[in-house]
């Protein structure tokens, strides 16, 4: 016991900066930057709805002069990453790396404000190791490569920590950090919904009468922090009072508790239970079972990193009456919490916060066990060490950028549009811009599956509602006529619920000047008056067209189709 606390003071004990630490920091990071940004548009097939939905909101803010706070559709989504999106627009254009680079970005950022964070509460070789294992994390790696809003939060929890623990040990400054990281502070919270627990993570962070005394004597940097954190934070504060659904409506919809069991049984407490041990087993036993978000279920750590994780708890554990021993355990903990309480564990989107916590523990079990060896043959604890990151460094990116992208491509077009990256729109995207201005594209009224084809050929083709009682030679006006259908039966009507259709609704209005009353009308024609109960595709819609317009050609992408008619 004696031993292990003498040895987490040596580790905790900030060492000072080398020109060698800041030369391998700099090459890490340059790493982590090239393998979250290697061709980020390209490596897999297709373009996930999700991320189409982030192109569509981006396209909305830049050219329809919409400014929300809250994105109301698609279950309910925080805005910043819209805005964020619609930036690299203006530069990358309507292309899949415009909505995907902006997470590459922040996977890239994190990996910087983290080594910091990390090196003012422990030594530099801790630092470093952390932060080359985060860098060469699969877990990581794939989720700063998907363009959705769950891989932006982290960015601003770290920076706050990091700016944080500026403001309480930094030699001069402290002020400044100390607001810094409330700026942070209050952006994270328009990022993403597993961002509302950090507060009780800032606080495991200062639950210390030294840190609390630091932060008394810079009370002007803490009152001026919390004030740019409650002034950023307000307007969406504001919108969530007045709008409390918006807060709770995806919260609910995940909630384990209002899930069955597998067989339809088991009280919350069981479910919830099960949920906790499922979350808990991701690093180490069975990883996320969505495809986009892993390779075949396996661990989210690296073999050769899985069991120093395991170490670096029980070591935490032996010394939990040290500095930062509890807070890196609850830090842990708090960021597993939302895995804990939802459906389908593992997620890791939902759970990625906990990658910063998992790499220090990793980091410093292996810091200590390669340092013990090497007191007895420093060229065996550097051999060790090498093999070990070498392990996790050949593991990360061979999973990540060769079996990942590999396995997506391959799957059977039913599970690809389900959970991985929908190639079969993109598929029907890629042949209406082809066809350009010699076509009219029609995309029938299950918007929530057209999202990507949307995005992939805006300002590229012109498009238009299908509606099937209205002429299509009269509509298409002497060009062909093309008609994106959804043909998957598992991807059924049940986004056109009420908030989702509201969204619905705006967005044809916005590009095509269409009526609220002319979609409805689009979709009671198209799927019956009641299209929420309908567990059907369009094959329906398909079937209607082949009749109309026997001498047609359809393009058959499986789970899409594209049904042609020439003028």
């Amino acid at each position: 016991m004696k031993f292990c606390e003498q040895l987490w003071e040596d580790l905790t004990t900030p060492s000072v900066s080398k020109a060698t630490h800041t030369w391998l920091f700099l090459a890490i990071v340059v790493l982590g930057f090239f393998l979250r940004v290697w061709h980020v548009g390209t490596l897999t097939e297709g373009m996930l709805y999700d991320e189409g939905y982030k192109g569509l909101d981006a396209i909305s803010i830049r050219e329809h002069g919409q400014r929300p706070l809250f994105l109301d559709w698609n279950g309910g989504r925080e805005a910043l990453v819209a805005y964020s999106v619609a930036a690299t627009q203006s530069i990358l254009d309507y292309t899949i790396p415009s909505v995907r680079v902006i997470s590459a970005l922040y996977g890239s950022l994190t990996l910087i404000v983290f080594y910091f964070f990390v090196s003012q509460l422990f030594r530099r070789d801790v630092a470093l190791i952390s932060t080359f294992l985060m860098a060469v994390s699969k877990y990581h790696i794939i989720h700063s490569r998907l363009g959705v809003r769950a891989g932006h939060f982290t960015f601003y929890e770290v920076a706050t920590l990091c700016f944080l623990a500026a403001g309480l040990y930094a030699a001069s400054k402290r002020n400044l950090w100390l607001a810094v990281a409330g700026v942070f502070a209050g952006l994270g919270f328009h990022t993403y919904i597993a961002y509302r627990i950090f507060p009780a993570i800032v606080a495991a962070f200062l639950l210390s009468k030294d840190r609390l005394m630091r932060l008394k004597a810079q009370w002007k940097g803490v009152v001026c922090g919390l004030v740019l954190t409650i002034v950023i934070l307000a307007p969406l504060a504001i919108f969530y009072i007045e709008n409390y659904q918006s807060m709770t409506d995806r919260m609910n919809r995940t909630a384990v508790w209002n899930q069955k069991g597998k067989k339809g049984e088991g009280t919350p407490a069981q479910l919830v239970l099960a949920s906790t041990l499922d979350t808990l087993g991701m690093f180490n036993f069975r990883g996320d079972k969505i495809e986009r978000h892993n390779v075949a279920q396996e661990p989210m750590l690296s073999p050769f990193v899985g069991p120093f994780f395991l170490l670096g708890v029980a070591f935490t554990l032996i010394c939990i009456r040290k500095r930062f021993a509890v807070f890196l355990l609850l830090y842990l903990l708090f960021t597993l919490l939302p895995g804990f309480l939802s459906v389908d564990a593992p997620n890791t989107a939902r759970v990625l916060g906990c990658i910063p916590s998992a790499m220090i523990l990793c980091g410093l079990s292996l810091a200590a066990i390669t340092g013990l060896v090497a007191r007895w043959s420093p060229k065996l604890g550097t051999g060790l060490l090498a093999i070990i990151l070498a392990g996790s460094a050949y593991t990360g990116i061979n999973d990540s950028l060769l079996r990942y992208p590999l396995r997506l491509d391959t799957l059977p077009p039913q599970v690809s549009d389900l959970w991985g990256l929908d190639r079969e729109p993109a598929r029907a995207a890629d042949l209406l811009n082809k066809l350009g201005d010699r076509c009219v594209g029609f995309a029938t009224p299950q918007f929530f599956l057209h999202t990507a084809v949307e995005y992939l050929t805006y300002s590229k083709s012109e498009h238009q509602l299908y509606i099937p009682n209205v002429n299509l030679a009269a509509r298409a006006k002497g060009k062909i006529a093309v008609i994106v259908v959804q043909q998957n039966p598992g991807m059924n009507l049940w986004f056109l619920r009420d908030d989702d259709g509201k969204r619905f609704y705006k967005w044809w209005n916005e590009r095509y000047g269409m009526k609220t009353p002319w979609i409805r009308a689009a979709v009671r024609s198209a799927y019956g008056p009641h299209p929420r109960l309908m567990k059907s595709s369009d094959q329906g819609l398909l079937n209607l067209l082949r009749e109309r317009y026997p001498h047609g050609r359809f393009v058959d992408f499986q789970t899409f189709g594209v049904y042609i008619t020439k003028p």
